[in-house]
């Protein structure tokens, strides 16, 4: 718990990107007079965004396509086969790859 709490509250309340408090309107809202050990403390805001910035590229590979609208390349039944069969090869792969986990568990057992 850090004395500064209310004030991280009423920060992340408010939502905004910019915005400005004076002094005195911080010792407000905190409800206790500022020292110095504040900037100290400014590392505890929630919502730390640095910690997600690994994500930029992921949304920006995501998302690529879709910048300059997209077309379906496929219509009508061939949309269908292409939903279903894409279906059809993830499951098998999961299959797969699930038998060939427990198969390994199975085997690390019976050789210990």
């Amino acid at each position: 718990m850090s004395k500064y709490d209310s004030l991280w509250k009423w920060i992340q309340k408010n939502g905004d990107d910019k915005f400005s408090l004076t002094y005195a309107e911080i010792e407000k809202i905190a409800g206790l007079p500022i020292d110095h050990s504040f900037l100290t403390y400014k590392k505890e805001l929630p919502g730390n965004t640095k910690k997600y910035l690994y994500f930029i590229p992921m949304w920006i590979l995501a998302t690529g396509n879709l910048w300059d609208g997209f077309a379906l390349s496929y219509h009508g039944a061939e949309l269908v086969f292409a939903v279903l069969s894409m279906i059809i090869v993830g499951f098998v792969e999961e299959m797969l790859f699930q038998c060939l986990g427990l198969t390994m568990q199975l085997w690390t057992r019976f050789m210990s």
